[in-house]
């Protein structure tokens, strides 16, 4: 749906404000949207399920601006992929890359664990097999995990992806980094992954390389707004917070969905407080 400045319906967007379509035969849902500014075109990334909901795809759609599908992307506008064949693959997270390509980012599931999924689609469509040389790849940090966020830095390529490791009592916020080629990169953490024991949804890299990933944590009676801030290296920031981890108390049980960083270099998070 796209709406007007002062929120009626825009009748320029696919002539009445709202665009339905299919992906797949059965049930389809939408996770995560990224925008492109130089030609205002939008890709939606979620997944495509059968009709006993126990097999998905990623799937992912692309916009042209006045809400047709772009049909350079593809032949149809729309593209699914199984990380995992005949299993669960939901897509939680999508970037559009400088050179046009598409990165979803969500989990796969191996019986009934799940690990992190990412694929990259080249501008038409195809899958990129520069990327794990299939345009395919699996994290896999040793135990139920998913990726809710992904985004590439500008500097170097390299991927940055936020999401959920459950440690054997409840779940770590998980950030990765990997190289353009889909290696990880040795330099963050030593493996290319770094855990911290709190629950997180979302990830934005600041201008300076550092990455801030938003989540919750408990207090001991409740949860609370959770900002995790790190180095490039991996390490936390301890200049943010003194450890860097900050957290916000709304009152009850409140969490982070979304992260931005505003023209001045704030951090913006919104999500939910328990009323």
């Amino acid at each position: 749906i796209r709406l007007n400045e002062d929120g009626t319906l825009d009748t320029g967007f696919d002539t009445d404000g709202l665009a339905l379509f299919p992906i797949g035969s059965y049930s389809d849902s939408v996770y995560a949207m990224a925008h492109r500014a130089s030609d205002d075109s939008f890709v939606l990334a979620g997944s495509s399920t059968n009709s006993n909901f126990q097999i998905s795809q990623f799937a992912v759609a692309v916009f042209n601006s006045d809400g047709t599908l772009d049909t350079g992307f593809n032949t149809t506008g729309k593209a699914t992929v199984s990380i995992v064949d005949n299993s669960r693959n939901d897509a939680n997270a999508v970037t559009i890359l400088s050179d046009g390509k598409v990165l979803v980012a969500g989990g796969a599931y191996f019986g009934s664990s799940a690990r992190i999924g990412l694929a990259r689609f080249n501008a038409n469509g195809t899958l990129d097999s520069t990327f794990d040389n299939d345009g395919k790849l699996v994290i896999d940090p040793g135990a139920f995990s998913q990726a809710t966020g992904v985004q590439v830095q500008e500097s170097d390529g390299k991927i940055v992806i936020c999401g959920n490791l459950y440690n054997g009592t409840n779940d770590d916020f998980l950030v990765a980094r990997y190289t353009e080629s889909g290696a990880p990169d040795t330099t963050f953490g030593g493996d290319g992954i770094v855990t911290t024991n709190i629950n997180g949804w979302a990830l934005v890299i600041q201008s300076d390389g550092k990455i801030v990933l938003g989540g919750w944590s408990s207090n001991g009676t409740d949860d609370d707004y959770t900002l995790v801030r790190y180095n490039t290296d991996g390490t936390l920031d301890t200049t943010f917070g003194g450890d860097g981890i900050v957290t916000t108390d709304f009152g009850s049980y409140d969490s982070i969905a979304a992260l931005r960083i505003d023209e001045q270099g704030r951090i913006v998070a919104s999500g939910n407080a328990n009323n």
